[in-house]
């Protein structure tokens, strides 16, 4: 994931374990002394000697004089603070700092897992409100996510706006009963790297050595004639340009939380692959890719609408090809239109002005007000309109809202700058993810029993010795069997 500055886990020893050498060094090749901070048998952390933005903690259980891990995750991220860390991420005011679910893969915690959620999300939160930066906690076991989103639903109110959880909370439902799809655009890719529609199209412009006169001239046209210009300067090789321009990234927070909603359905008019990384990382293989492949049941997919960087002559880009796109690509237009029928369309980093999006949605809207139900026998009016989706608006365009309104809930992001409201995007997202988290596979997990109350652990201690009493069958069809299997994945572990 995209951020400014990592906390990376050690033990006393100094030894950083092997998942952890790609994201220190870009390589496999992990050199201690490189990397060892100044005063780390005294301190147990600190930045690296490499001078990257990596700062290293001991996370194992040990008590030193300046406390326990905890205490020194708190004065690492006090010295993230105090380093004068700039955000490098384009778009992003504040600094993102990305850290581990500490001491739960080998350092002490392992059984007191419940215990580490509750105090991590308390220092973040408390640390957060006091320093001007973001921390984003990232899970790599599922129970452990599953448990910080508990908590945070507990008491959404300590962690989120009440109005970011009054509209964040049926699109998290809509994900959760697996009927939300996504609409991804090229706002959530900026973040990662990735050129503006105009960057990109001044990154052509530098490639196809345009006359002056001409180059001077070029914002004049609109941006589909500019890109038709390029295309007649480039000719054949304008897809393989723009291909190259969309180099390898690594995902922003914005691709990460847009999959951990987990959604079976996902449209892009983006070229790249940061969707379906941010799929993979969580654990469900790549998302498959349309039209080239061909999704196997129950698999997550994304449309590439207007083409793939890995097949540069599928790219959609000047105004002939926009204007071509109907009859060369009426299938993947009618996945769309099957989504808007049959899903809750979550649109994110879109600003809603791509004719063909626009006409799709149209046809659909026409389509639906003409079999649509009416309200009584006598009424001439129709039913309450169900929206096709929400639209996630960082732009802050009244008029945009006021188009759209009729067919989708418009949820603007408030702020006074760009940068602002990009902020609170994630911030939204992040919201969404916990509401839509629906995995319980910490709730009878002993290593998790810190996060429930009085009658709650008794009664989890009870469905445990159940779960170990009920017999396991070698026979597939045993209904015994499948019932152990079924709280198994609430987190009950069967006898060893």
């Amino acid at each position: 994931m995209v951020a400014d500055a990592a906390l990376v886990s050690s033990d006393e020893a100094f030894r950083v374990g092997p998942s952890w050498h790609r994201a220190v060094s870009e390589t496999e090749a992990f050199d201690p002394d490189e990397h060892r901070p100044e005063d780390w048998a005294s301190h147990g952390w600190g930045r690296s000697a490499s001078g990257a933005a990596i700062w290293f903690l001991d996370v194992t259980a040990r008590r030193s004089e300046d406390g326990d891990s905890f205490d020194r995750l708190r004065a690492a991220l006090s010295d993230v603070a105090d380093s004068g860390l700039r955000s490098r991420i384009q778009g992003r005011r504040l600094p993102l700092v990305a850290l581990p679910v500490i001491g739960t893969e080998g350092g002490g915690f392992e059984h007191e897992r419940g215990q580490v959620v509750d105090r991590l999300l308390g220092l973040c939160r408390s640390f957060v409100r006091e320093h001007p930066i973001d921390v984003a906690i990232v899970a790599t076991n599922p129970a452990s996510y599953a448990a910080l989103q508990h908590q945070r639903r507990v008491q959404p109110d300590r962690f989120f706006e009440r109005a970011e959880l009054d509209a964040a909370e049926p699109i998290g439902d809509f994900a959760q009963r697996g009927a939300l799809a996504l609409f991804i655009g090229g706002g959530t890719s900026i973040p990662a790297g990735a050129p503006s529609w105009s960057g990109l199209i001044d990154a052509l412009a530098a490639k196809a050595e345009l006359d002056e006169a001409v180059a001077a001239d070029l914002p004049s046209l609109s941006v589909l004639d500019q890109a038709e210009l390029l295309h007649q300067k480039l000719g054949p090789n304008l897809g393989a340009a723009v291909a190259e321009l969309v180099v390898e990234k690594k995902p922003a927070l914005s691709h990460i939380l847009l999959a951990a909603l987990c959604c079976e359905s996902a449209v892009t008019t983006n070229y790249d692959n940061l969707y379906e990384l941010a799929v993979a990382a969580g654990g469900d293989g790549a998302a498959t890719v349309l039209p080239t492949e061909v999704p196997r049941a129950g698999s997550r997919w994304l449309l590439k609408k207007h083409g793939d960087k890995a097949r540069p002559e599928s790219i959609v880009l000047t105004r002939g090809q926009f204007v071509d796109f109907n009859a060369a690509s009426g299938p993947s237009g009618a996945v769309l239109q099957s989504l808007l029928l049959t899903r809750h369309l979550l649109v994110v980093g879109t600003s809603m002005t791509d004719d063909n999006v626009l006409r799709l949605i149209h046809e659909v809207a026409v389509y639906r007000e003409r079999n649509q139900d009416r309200a009584g026998d006598s009424s001439d009016e129709p039913s309450d309109r169900v929206p096709f989706g929400t639209i996630l608006d960082v732009s802050g365009n009244p008029a945009r809202r006021e188009l759209h309104r009729e067919h989708f809930h418009w949820v603007s992001l408030p702020g006074e700058t760009l940068e602002d409201r990009a902020r609170l995007l994630e911030v939204f997202l992040d919201g969404v993810a916990m509401y839509a988290s629906g995995d319980n596979s910490w709730l009878l997990d002993e290593r998790f029993a810190f996060l429930l109350q009085g009658e709650e652990r008794k009664l989890a201690d009870r469905v445990r010795e159940l779960t170990r009493a009920i017999p396991r069958s070698p026979e597939p069809s045993s209904a015994w069997t499948a019932l152990a299997q079924r709280l198994e994945e609430f987190g009950a572990r069967p006898l060893e």
